[in-house]
């Protein structure tokens, strides 16, 4: 398994070092693509608390090294990097919570992954996606690796088979549920549904025909690989995306949504078995004799605990114990309904915005709090700025935000894939809006733009996806 790790590994890292040789945007979009779909697992291990050599962090370096190289943005050099001030107060608080650690090896490598795989990648994005033109390359790579990985769900799903469990040691196929190239059916939920979002907002985009038809394929594949995942926080999730679509979507995309529903409506009289998957799901949130049941009231739980820990001394009321340090606690005996650690030897924080508390502190926290409401703020702000052919995506790109959001409140973010999918939206959002900041990228109109999923996502990397699904040359 090591051999096919490194196998991987080494094509993936020549495929972007040609990518960006060839065509700097032709290499974003490859790395998106592959950020967003490749499993975390699959990396080199390192010696104690240096930390691992993934594919995404070195796909990061080598981006860094192109864009550095290129000059790429050199014209957005001195434009302020949106949220700055905020990122770099996170940055700051959180280095401050590694000092005061009880692990700092481990919130050294939880600080260096913030910096380089959420703060770089977003500095590298916003820098390089220069217009609506190229946001929507991005935005279409974004989706078509993760219409890759919905097929890798579904081959899991009815053949129990997952190829990426080869190259991946850690992947927990046919333990839990299916996980796709997620570390979590519940992470592989919310992938889908942001993933299904994005794909219907891309449709009102793309030019009329198999185009159009190809991205309404793609959100009903998601759709159902979110229905594999086999928990009630994603369709929550996606429920509250589809409100949010359609509260900022127009006619259209409104009646697509309605379409959506229609359809699946049909699938429920037709397979009733779904139904009562789903209904079962629903049923035993609140009944506290169900292992569902249980699962709820222990996140509720989270937030007494996580404050009763802190509050031990003013430090760690500020900046708590540092990230990462939760994966060395066991508070079993704190939980009424949860909070064991049988199977993971320590205390599993199902909610990320709890687990910030107890790692973080207060400060942490409020942090991460104002950040996330002026990503919403700017992302309502650049819908109503942008020109009109673009406001559906936007809207599509505010509603998967908003299912990332409300993933953060019931399951740990461990997931670097959705991550760079949340700052992929908020930096292809700024994207979009400058069209109306330079005359000359107003020009691109969507409705005649021709870089569709067809030949155009990776046309450097040697891969295109086309009506009938992704391709190799």
């Amino acid at each position: 398994m090591q051999t096919l790790t490194i196998l991987c590994l080494v094509v993936l890292v020549l495929a972007a070092w040609r990518a960006f040789a060839k065509d700097y945007m032709g290499g974003v979009a490859f790395t998106v693509a592959i950020l967003v779909s490749c499993s975390e697992g699959i990396r080199l291990p390192m010696p104690g608390d240096l930390p691992e050599i993934t594919v995404q962090r070195i796909l990061l370096l080598i981006w860094l090294a192109s864009y550095l190289s290129t000059g790429r943005g050199r014209n957005t050099l001195r434009s302020p990097l949106p949220m700055f001030p905020l990122l770099a107060g996170l940055l700051f608080t959180k280095f401050v919570s590694m000092c005061l650690s009880t692990h700092p090896g481990h919130s050294l490598k939880n600080w260096i992954s913030v910096l380089l795989e959420q703060v770089i990648f977003y500095f590298l994005l916003y820098r390089s996606l220069q217009g609506p033109s190229d946001a929507l390359r991005i935005l279409k790579a974004a989706v078509a690796g993760l219409a890759v990985v919905a097929g890798i769900s579904w081959i899991e799903y009815y053949t129990g088979y997952n190829v990426v469990a080869q190259m991946d040691p850690i992947l927990p196929v046919g333990q839990d549920g299916i996980v796709g190239t997620f570390r979590h059916r519940i992470l592989l939920g919310y992938g889908m549904a942001m993933a299904c979002l994005l794909a219907l907002g891309l449709a009102q985009v793309v030019p009329s025909g198999k185009p159009r038809r190809l991205y309404q394929v793609i959100s009903l594949f998601c759709v159902a690989a979110c229905y594999f995942a086999y928990s009630r926080g994603p369709w929550l999730g996606f429920g509250l995306g589809c409100v949010v679509l359609g509260g900022l979507g127009g006619r259209r995309l409104r009646f697509q949504l309605a379409s959506l529903a229609v359809l699946a409506l049909c699938v429920l009289v037709l397979r009733p078995g779904v139904w009562g998957t789903i209904s079962s799901l629903m049923g035993s949130t609140f009944d506290t004799e169900s292992e569902k049941g249980r699962s709820y009231s222990y996140r509720n739980e989270l937030w007494g605990v996580a404050y009763h820990e802190i509050a031990k001394s003013p430090e760690r009321l500020l900046f708590g114990y540092g990230g990462l340090s939760t994966e060395f606690m066991d508070l079993s005996d704190k939980f009424q309904y949860g909070g064991n650690a049988v199977k993971t030897g320590y205390t599993s924080w199902d909610s990320q915005y709890a687990a910030d508390l107890i790692e973080f502190g207060f400060l942490g926290l409020a942090l991460d709090a104002a950040l996330y409401l002026c990503v919403l703020a700017a992302l309502v702000r650049n819908l109503r700025e942008a020109p009109l052919s673009f406001r559906e995506l936007q809207a599509a790109a505010a509603a998967a935000v908003a299912v990332f959001l409300f993933a953060l409140s019931n399951v740990w973010s461990f997931s670097g894939q959705i991550n760079c999918l949340f700052w992929i939206l908020v930096a292809a959002s700024h994207a979009v809006k400058r069209a109306n900041l330079d005359p000359g990228m107003a020009a691109v109109s969507p409705a005649t733009d021709d870089s569709t999923l067809t030949g155009a996502v990776f046309p450097s990397a040697g891969v295109a996806l086309t009506a009938d699904g992704p391709e190799a040359r």
